[in-house]
């Protein structure tokens, strides 16, 4: 077994991340359950490449956040077949765990609502982590679990200036129309998890906590896939669902930073392209019906005369 990219890694402020245990610590936690009873990465590959004994495995730390370690591991077995996989361990057992293992359960519902657009999930566990002093109440197990890896695909990042940005080694800042059009891509993502006879779906993303991946641009429009998702949003209505979208927004660099595109055509494309244009048109007037009875307040980015000019209100 292999370790690499052991190296602190910062938020989007410039900040270091806090970090409860030591990374070798948890190494030579995950090591030992390996050789020990297999564990949820010895299952998961071979529930993708079959029951030949693996014959490597090598672990690489991509990215860090508030909550969790993400970690790429390339595993081979002795057959020499190969797939890569992503490693998510939460950062201490106490809510961190119980924050992971919920988004594990989350991305397993959603995944299987929009699977190109939403990350699969294999086996989850615990992997515990003895005191370096065998102290008994120092003691923990934190929470794991394997997905597999979105190839291509990198860290989505927000800059200062509202604008994305791949976080990677080779960096690469995205123009503001090509931002735009990510949050379209996302947009579509949301709508896509949304299950109408449930009332149910993801809740907003915390696109500064690393929830998306994003490819490089090449000749056409980026590729996003969701990664993370904390919460599930109950009793939602369609109504609902397009206010919550229209209304999200975060404080980047002191400016409100907001989900739906600054084009209205744009959401609009999203939401139809996501539900089918029957079922989006209907939705879009349910909430323009929601609006003029003062449920959900009129919102400047998605004004009810515009509504009205694209034949939705």
């Amino acid at each position: 077994m292999q370790w690499s990219n052991f190296i602190q890694f910062y938020d989007f402020q410039g900040k270091p991340f806090r970090r409860f245990y030591k990374l070798e610590t948890l190494a030579n936690a995950i090591e030992k359950q390996i050789m020990e009873r297999g564990g949820i990465i010895v299952s998961s590959a071979q529930e993708v490449l079959g029951p030949t004994p693996l014959a490597s495995i090598k672990f690489e730390l991509f990215q860090e956040g508030a909550y969790q370690l993400i970690f790429r591991v390339l595993v081979a077995n002795r057959k020499r077949n190969r797939e890569t996989f992503g490693l998510v361990v939460a950062k201490n057992e106490t809510e961190l765990s119980a924050v992971t293992k919920n988004e594990d359960r989350n991305l397993t519902l959603l995944h299987a609502r929009a699977p190109r657009h939403v990350v699969e999930t294999y086996r989850g566990g615990t992997i515990y982590l003895p005191d370096r002093y065998r102290r008994r109440e120092k003691e923990r197990e934190v929470y794991a679990y394997v997905t597999r890896w979105p190839t291509r695909h990198y860290e989505l990042g927000l800059r200062r200036n509202q604008q994305f940005f791949i976080n990677d080694k080779e960096k690469h800042s995205f123009t503001r129309e090509e931002t735009e059009r990510i949050k379209q891509r996302i947009v579509e993502i949301v709508v896509r998890t949304y299950d109408a006879g449930r009332r149910n779906c993801m809740a907003m993303p915390d696109i500064a906590s690393g929830d998306f991946v994003v490819t490089r641009p090449k000749g056409g429009s980026p590729r996003v896939k969701l990664i993370a998702c904390r919460e599930i949003l109950r009793n939602v209505r369609p109504a609902r669902l397009i206010h919550e979208i229209v209304s999200a927004k975060w404080t980047s660099a002191g400016k409100s930073f907001y989900l739906q595109p600054s084009d209205p055509k744009w959401f609009f494309e999203a939401v139809l392209n996501a539900s089918g244009k029957e079922r989006g048109r209907l939705w879009l007037a349910q909430y323009a019906g929601a609006v003029k009875s003062g449920k959900f307040p009129e919102s400047e980015r998605l004004s009810l005369s515009g509504l009205e000019v694209a034949g939705l209100g």
